[in-house]
């Protein structure tokens, strides 16, 4: 079977692309690059799809610019469409703390969602080859990942396709002499300070001499066979959380911590890491050891512990619960204006405020979400924010101040609520802890001239599953 052939089976096998798909070949200029490119073109009438070029020209080498000229070449010589972008890689790096390979696999990824979605692009296909299979393997393996890690890189991720992933690095050079096809090389490549080239020189070769070419096949097999494990998990998982799951928004999600822990322990991995990034704003690269100290904390945390595992992601145990809980930021601050209503997007609510005269029979509502204070009293500027270690307030029906987080413990408001309860503050006081109480000073009382009314209008109702 040829290697042309083998690729269309491949490809229909993993059902990678369909008929009437624009696919974006990701085109390095590298030998792998260019064989992906070349067998795309070879089926693209045949199996109906769409095709263009995308180079992503990372300024790390003097070649650099050579590489992305040599790349518009090929686009010439096929006839396709050809997009690229030049990305200052190691300022990006240190920006954002990363390592050079890190940055530039992140600037990569980005630049195809935004091209894919800006020209209607269906598929992003990306020249990862058997070797590159085995090393990520031998990669994750090596950090101590989890059975996701070590199934290595999937044929189909989203709108990712990688159509070599059958294929040796020897079988694409091999197709390179055959059907006389240039690429360029990258000297970094050889650089073993980079991880995957010391796994690809030292390691990979070094395994392969000793134990013969079709080690990278016996790697690989291990991955797929790994990845069937993963895939019983994962129904497994799904149907766990459908079971353990007790509130789930855009703030937070919480399990039943009983029911979580009469699964097994994989299904309770598999959990931990489904809702890690389905959470909003999970950024750094998730590991292991990540997965497992919150799965300590679950087994043997005391109730009020926590484990922050990013700035803007923290997980809680207490008694009942398990709460996965996006960080709000302490300086938050959102202008209240009178007479309006204003958006609170951080609760995902509305605060509505109206300034009327106050009457001898004054009616107030019984919703935990509809208060009114003396207008009279207010100082200053109002503000909507979040709770503040070494907040005070006298409330309503009290003589003395009381701290905020002494009051809402009274309340048996779990921890990881706390810190998200919406505090509206004037210039010296706390006026209203929304939902909960007011300030004693700002009753309304006989001298009362106005009122202010303030009303919450949920959007989705972040303060608790419901008034009480």
């Amino acid at each position: 079977m040829t290697l042309l052939n083998a690729f269309e089976l491949f490809v229909e096998q993993q059902s990678l692309i369909q008929r009437h798909d624009s696919v974006l070949a990701c085109v390095s200029g590298g030998l792998d690059s260019v064989v992906l490119l070349d067998l795309l073109s070879s089926l693209r009438e045949h199996l109906g799809f769409k095709l263009s070029i995308v180079h992503v020209n990372h300024s790390l080498r003097s070649e650099s610019d050579c590489d992305e000229f040599f790349v518009s070449g090929l686009a010439r010589k096929y006839g396709l469409p050809f997009f690229s972008i030049k990305v200052a890689i190691r300022e990006r790096a240190v920006q954002s703390k990363e390592s050079i390979e890190e940055a530039a696999r992140a600037a990569r990824y980005a630049y195809f969602k935004i091209l894919c979605k800006s020209i209607c692009g269906t598929k992003i296909a990306t020249g990862h080859h058997a070797d590159d299979q085995a090393e990520t393997i031998l990669m994750n393996l090596i950090r101590g990942t989890g059975i996701r890690g070590l199934r290595g890189i999937q044929p189909i991720k989203e709108n990712l396709i990688r159509p070599l992933l059958f294929a040796s690095r020897e079988q694409l050079r091999t197709y390179c002499e055959q059907h006389h096809l240039t690429y360029v090389t990258d000297a970094s490549n050889q650089d073993t300070r980079f991880f995957r080239n010391k796994i690809r020189l030292d390691y990979l070769s070094r395994l392969k001499d000793d134990f013969g070419t079709q080690v990278v096949q016996s790697i690989n097999r291990a991955g797929q066979a790994l990845s069937e494990i993963e895939d019983y998990v994962n129904d497994g998982v799904e149907k766990a959380l459908t079971s353990c799951v007790i509130r789930n928004t855009d703030r937070e999600i919480v399990l039943d911590i009983y029911e979580f822990l009469k699964y097994f322990t994989a299904i309770q991995k598999g959990m931990i890491f489904r809702l890690l990034y389905h959470c909003n704003g999970y950024q750094k690269r998730l590991q292991a050891t990540d997965i497992q100290q919150i799965l300590n904390l679950a087994l043997n945390g005391k109730s009020g512990s926590l484990f922050r595992i990013s700035d803007i992601l923290t997980v809680y145990k207490t008694t009942h619960d398990l709460a996965f809980v996006r960080t709000l930021e302490a300086k938050t601050r959102i202008p209240i204006n009178i007479n309006q209503i204003n958006y609170c997007p951080e609760w995902e609510f509305d605060l509505k405020t109206r300034v009327s005269e106050a009457k001898q029979e004054q009616a107030f509502s019984s919703s935990r979400f509809i208060e009114k204070v003396n207008y009279q009293k207010i100082k200053g500027q109002l503000v909507l924010r979040p709770v503040q270690p070494g907040d005070v307030f006298i409330p309503l029906g009290m003589k003395g101040k009381k701290k905020l987080q002494d009051f809402l413990v009274d309340l048996r408001i779990p921890v990881y609520q706390r810190e998200h309860v919406p505090v509206l503050a004037d210039e010296e006081n706390i006026i209203w802890v929304v939902g909960y109480r007011i300030h004693n000073d700002y009753k309304i009382q006989e001298n009362t001239r106005n009122i202010l009314e303030l009303e919450v209008l949920t959007r989705t109702n972040n303060l608790r599953d419901k008034e009480q």
